[in-house]
């Protein structure tokens, strides 16, 4: 049994290493506000991620089989993404000046610690669906365990390797996000750098999304003629 659960801590330490739009946005928040602030989106990204082990491993289905379903979810998880992403990846002059054209209650509402919280959860909710290759990762991944470490496993088992998978998440986004602030803490001109790399990485993610909505769509959008 700690095998089993030391083999899905493992695995979710590899795969949750900061990078991607998340990564990016985990980086940011550190890098502004402080420790906490990135790893809370860390903290329920993790617990995204074991509940998705566990499905997967379950046999349940995690992609939304109605076609129309599955691209309005990807939509709306992108346009959410992007505004998120926009919000908190601006240059420090964009900042004061978005920040100077609201007034002091709408600043104060939208840095409520219980806004952040409930932006977060909406984010790691549609990501998944925003990502293209989160349910194939995971039927792959289910396949592989199946044959595997997990050959005569029970819904124990999966519950177990699923909560290795969590806390590896957690562990290995943690680690990452720490570094990052004892390195922008000790080098203090790498700030820029570091929000200029994660700009870098969320637009390429974001392009990459947005190229797998358009395809999802006009496939949709044929579909449809044909029908």
């Amino acid at each position: 049994m700690i095998t089993l659960f030391a083999t899905g801590f493992v695995l979710g330490s590899v795969i949750s290493i900061p990078l991607g739009a998340l990564g990016a946005l985990m980086i940011d928040r550190t890098i502004r506000h402080g420790l906490w602030a990135g790893f809370s989106l860390g903290l329920m990204s993790a617990v995204v991620t074991a509940l998705c082990c566990g499905l997967s491993l379950g046999g349940m289905s995690l992609m939304i089989e109605a076609p129309k379903l599955r691209v309005l979810a990807q939509g709306v998880g992108l346009v959410f993404l992007i505004f998120v992403g926009v919000r908190y990846l601006f240059s420090r002059r964009q900042e004061v000046e978005f920040v100077k054209t609201i007034d002091s209650r709408e600043r104060k509402w939208l840095n409520d610690p219980q806004t952040v919280q409930l932006e977060n959860i909406i984010i790691v909710v549609l990501h998944p669906f925003v990502n293209p290759t989160a349910f194939a990762f995971w039927a792959n991944i289910a396949g592989i365990l199946h044959s595997s470490v997990l050959r005569s496993g029970g819904i124990n088992e999966y519950l177990l390797f699923s909560a290795g998978v969590g806390l590896g998440s957690a562990a290995s986004q943690l680690i990452s996000l720490i570094l990052v602030q004892r390195a922008d803490e000790k080098f203090h001109a790498t700030r820029e750098i570091v929000r200029r790399a994660s700009l870098i990485v969320f637009i390429a993610t974001i392009a990459y999304f947005s190229y797998s909505f358009a395809r999802e769509l006009v496939s949709l959008i044929q579909l449809g003629a044909t029908t």
